[in-house]
């Protein structure tokens, strides 16, 4: 600790001082004892915060890395969307990557049931497990049936497994994980700012100390033999007190009554990049902008008139180094009456690292929610989405009694676009239909990718007639574009099926679709690369 004049423990006590004898080492040793052992356990809290911060931190990691893994697995390009294009194409060449998968399914699952730190974690990757499991089992049979070219129908009944129960677990578990670490993360908060407590805490006992030292001396003036020993252990004492401050973990800044820095331990000389010198004399403004300084005087001279302990302590603001440099700070500002003077002692908490640690959790998050509500290809989004927001938009609609409409949109012959130029060309073709949907779609339209090359439409407050310009249009913008494949340029189309009529008519969102996908169905068997509408028998007669 730097000072320019001589400080509380030099200055005003050091006249009764003079007048006390050896009786009062009692009290230093106990107030040395108390110093040392408070800034001890705020050091030794600090460590085992931050050793079980990373601890908790990569679980999280690992098991939300392991967690995208099986959804990988459960998607497209995965275990589950392997076996199903084995079913529905019966074509052996699907079958060679299903034993890898599976084995990939095996040992993910197998390490996140090691990192389970609850019976429902496990229950729910059990339930994942024997999903994966059924579709394994019946890896035999699917072989044998292409082999023996069953129908479609035979081949769908053997081997069906319903694994929507295991992608509900699935969504739970990565909810469960998510829970879990931001209880950690409210809890360690919790933990930090306790030990910022214990930090003022231990300069509240120096000061509580001294104050029974002081009267301790008073009783005893005028006993004025041992003057010369006690002003050495006054020297000694300040010298104590100065180290112990230098050894606390975080810059410690003393100002005057109008804010001029009077004190400082090393801590916030290396943290704001000053020596004692160009640091020593200097207004406050100089680590705290000016514009926060401001905001909090008002409120340091009415708490202090109001003999408060503890101005506040913990709050947030940006404090800034030598080299300009912005540091996200939290500090807790005390009052210190000296005589008739004012000081204001504040411990500045550097919470740098955890504000970018705060930052990439909220990306990795945003990651998160994208890749769980999103096609990984197209960015439209997912059916599970789809249908959670299209379940929203049919109650307001019925609410406000607005007409609302669906399209059910096929890429017409698209698996003689895979077999005749190969699946990157396919998916190529899939990204241009959704850029031209992103592009000509209202913002508030949901746009989504149903499957396959299926897509699906939902439009808000549109009936029959601006419903089908719209599909019209859509159909023709599409004629007219390409993908390039090496020297080939390859033209598609798309049919459209549209359901369109007011919301309280409907029974569900599914029986809207099945309205648009019966119209899509006709589409195709009237030529394709048309649009066709969904008719009630009523409507017919």
């Amino acid at each position: 600790m730097k000072t320019a004049k001589k400080t509380f423990f030099t200055q005003h006590p050091f006249i009764e001082l003079e007048k006390i004898i050896s009786s009062n080492n009692l009290i230093l040793f106990v107030l040395i004892v108390l110093i040392i052992a408070i800034n001890s356990a705020g050091f030794l809290s600090v460590k085992w915060l931050q050793s079980e911060w990373t601890q908790q931190y990569t679980v999280y990691q690992t098991k939300q890395k392991l967690y995208f893994d099986l959804y990988r697995e459960s998607g497209y390009g995965g275990f589950i969307h392997a076996f199903k294009n084995a079913v529905l194409r019966k074509k052996t060449i699907y079958l060679k990557s299903l034993s890898t998968h599976h084995q990939n399914v095996e040992e993910t699952i197998s390490k996140l049931k090691s990192l389970a730190s609850t019976q429902a974690e496990q229950n729910k990757l059990q339930d994942v497990q024997n999903t994966f499991h059924h579709y394994w089992q019946k890896y035999p049979l699917l072989e044998k049936a292409i082999q023996e070219n069953w129908s479609a129908e035979k081949l769908d009944n053997r081997v069906y497994v319903n694994d929507k129960a295991a992608l509900e677990a699935l969504n739970d578990l990565i909810a469960l994980n998510q829970k879990n670490f931001n209880r950690s993360v409210a809890r360690n908060n919790q933990l930090i700012q306790r030990v910022g407590v214990y930090e003022t805490i231990s300069l509240g006992v120096i000061l509580f100390f001294s104050l029974i030292l002081f009267f301790s001396m008073r009783k005893k003036a005028g006993l004025v033999n041992n003057v010369l020993k006690m002003q050495k252990e006054a020297v000694a004492y300040k010298e104590l007190y100065e180290a112990t401050l230098d050894s606390m973990v975080d810059a410690c800044i003393i100002t005057n009554e109008k804010g001029i820095i009077e004190n400082f331990n090393q801590i916030a000389l290396q943290r704001f990049g000053y020596t004692a010198e160009e640091l020593m004399g200097k207004p406050i403004e100089i680590l705290i902008p000016q514009g926060e300084h401001k905001r909090n005087h008002a409120h340091y001279m009415a708490s202090s008139s109001m003999h408060k302990k503890v101005l506040f302590k913990g709050r947030e603001l940006k404090a800034i180094t030598k080299h300009g440099e912005l540091l996200s700070s939290e500090i807790t500002v005390t009052p210190l009456k000296q005589s008739e003077d004012l000081k204001y002692v504040g411990i500045i908490h550097d919470i740098s690292d955890r504000m970018k640690l705060m930052e990439q959790l909220g990306s990795l998050l945003n990651q998160l929610r994208d890749e769980a509500t999103k096609d990984y290809l197209t960015g439209l989004l997912n059916r599970k989405a789809f249908f959670e927001q299209a379940h929203q938009i049919w109650l307001s609609a019925k609410e406000q009694h607005q007409p609302i409409s669906l399209l059910m949109i096929d890429i017409d012959h698209f698996k003689q676009i895979n077999d005749s130029f190969g699946h990157d060309a396919g998916d190529r073709v899939l990204i241009e239909v959704a850029r031209v949907f992103n592009q000509n779609c209202r913002e508030e339209d949901l746009i989504c990718r149903y499957g396959g090359e299926e897509f699906v439409i939902l439009l808000e407050n549109k009936d029959e007639e601006p419903a089908l310009e719209f599909a019209s249009r859509l159909k023709k913008i599409v004629e007219e574009i390409s993908v390039k494949e090496q020297s080939e340029e390859i033209r598609f189309s798309i049919s459209i099926g549209v359901a369109t009529g007011d919301a309280l008519e409907l029974n569900s969102i599914e029986s809207f679709i099945s309205q648009a996908d019966q119209a899509l169905y006709q589409a195709k068997a009237n030529g394709r690369n048309r649009v066709e509408i969904f008719h009630t028998e009523e409507k017919k007669r």
